[in-house]
């Protein structure tokens, strides 16, 4: 949460100057990966570092989003909108909690050759996986609203 509120106004400028699809296509490439990062190391600095990184990038990620949603929706239609975003959102948020979770809680497991170990490992992987395809999904339809201001 500390490294959100550090780097929003730097988010927020760099939103202004080049735009929400911008910000949207650096903050997913940091955020896609970060399942992965958990995966190196099991050191307490580390995870502090990955959760700081995964803060960063999801700041950016929200404020772009947020910013493309009032460029995009009438001032009518922003409460529904929002309230439209913010259910799709969090429903999303739980389901990935929890369907990690129930990943994680399996018992390890031995594939011969492959030796999967905790399945946690596998919750992280399939998190990456879905990372990559909603970005994949969302970047190509995604189109600036708002030109951003003149440098």
């Amino acid at each position: 949460v500390l490294a959100q509120i550090l780097v929003l106004p730097a988010w927020g400028r760099l939103s202004d100057r080049r735009g929400n699809r911008h910000v949207m296509v650096l903050t997913l490439a940091i955020i896609t990966p970060t399942p992965l990062l958990w995966l190196l190391s099991k050191h307490l600095a580390w995870s502090c570092a990955v959760q700081a990184l995964a803060g960063i990038g999801w700041a950016g990620f929200n404020l772009a989003l947020n910013n493309f949603l009032f460029d995009a929706v009438e001032p009518a239609h922003r409460a529904r909108s929002t309230a439209y975003l913010n259910f799709f959102v969090n429903t999303g948020v739980l389901a990935g909690g929890a369907i990690g979770m129930a990943i994680a809680w399996l018992k390890p497991v031995d594939l011969g050759p492959l030796r999967l170990g905790h399945w946690i490992y596998a919750a992280f992987i399939v998190s990456f996986i879905l990372r990559v395809g909603t970005f994949l999904l969302i970047l190509p339809r995604f189109r600036e609203v708002r030109a951003p201001a003149p440098a």
